[in-house]
């Protein structure tokens, strides 16, 4: 469905893969949209596997318009990764991000037909040609990506307010589902030169933080059945007025309550 900012729906329902121009009957999954304010366009990415399982993609839509019940115009990335172990591959739960240059897209990778995975991944793609709706756009693939010890998963690139100095993203460094203190700070400079053509440089530190670990199942109320609350992967990130803030869901144990809870950490990063 699509909605006004006071609830009022305006369109829909109607099978998310229209927004992408795919068959209704083809997979994909793990949507997300955002609206950019300053260029008054609607992006949306999806993840797409090929009905033969050869072939894994991510579906970047457009809409410049300003208005989402329009037409959108889609432009696909492969992310099969031939000669990667295990791949073909797919792009699973793609992240999206944005700044004054490009749009951020962070991925999982795992083999369509196997059990490897091969960490996170992370496309920075041209936004003015995508504004645009240029033909071909210009993007950077970065892969083999390694922090803290362990392979990089789930690097969340950052929903960017203002200019800032570099795109930034954050990722949770609990490998092994134990708790940890530590989270990512990876920052991506000399974003223009992907729209032309060139490659940005992508560096990254580790930070200590306030402990967090995997949470336990969430109590739901009126009801003996629980919640699953998932993992404490890093959640969707923001960068405001020089901070990067991100959250992540945790396990909490609240004063005078000898149950472990599923809770929410939030995270402030100065970047000056």
């Amino acid at each position: 469905n699509i909605y006004r900012t006071n609830g009022t729906k305006i369109a829909g329902p109607f099978n998310v893969n229209r927004l992408f121009n795919d068959g209704f009957k083809q997979f994909t999954s793990d949507p997300r949209c955002f609206y950019d304010k300053t260029t008054n366009t609607w992006f949306a990415i999806i993840l797409f596997i090929s009905s033969n399982s050869k072939i894994g993609r991510i579906d970047l839509s457009v809409n410049p318009t300003g208005y989402p019940t329009t037409p959108w115009t889609t432009y696909r990335i492969n992310t099969t990764d031939p000669g990667n172990p295990g791949c073909p591959c797919f792009g699973d739960q793609p992240l999206l991000g944005i700044d004054q240059d490009n749009i951020y897209v962070s991925t999982n990778e795992f083999s369509i037909l196997g059990p490897q995975f091969n960490g996170a991944q992370i496309y920075a793609i041209s936004k003015s040609e995508l504004v645009a709706l240029a033909r071909s756009v210009h993007f950077v693939h970065f892969g083999d990506l390694r922090i803290g010890g362990a392979i990089a998963a789930s690097v969340q690139p950052a929903i960017s307010f203002g200019q800032p100095d570099a795109e930034y993203f954050m990722d949770s460094l609990d490998p092994n589902g134990t708790f940890n203190n530590r989270i990512g700070v990876w920052a991506m400079t000399n974003r223009q030169a992907v729209s032309q053509g060139g490659t940005p440089t992508l560096s990254h530190i580790v930070i200590t933080s306030e402990p967090y670990g995997v949470p336990p199942p969430a109590v739901q109320k009126g009801s003996s059945s629980t919640l699953d609350s998932g993992d404490d992967r890093m959640q969707q990130v923001q960068y405001i007025n020089g901070s990067l803030w991100g959250e992540l869901t945790t396990a909490v144990t609240i004063p005078n309550d000898n149950a472990e809870r599923a809770g929410a950490a939030w995270f402030e990063v100065n970047l000056h």
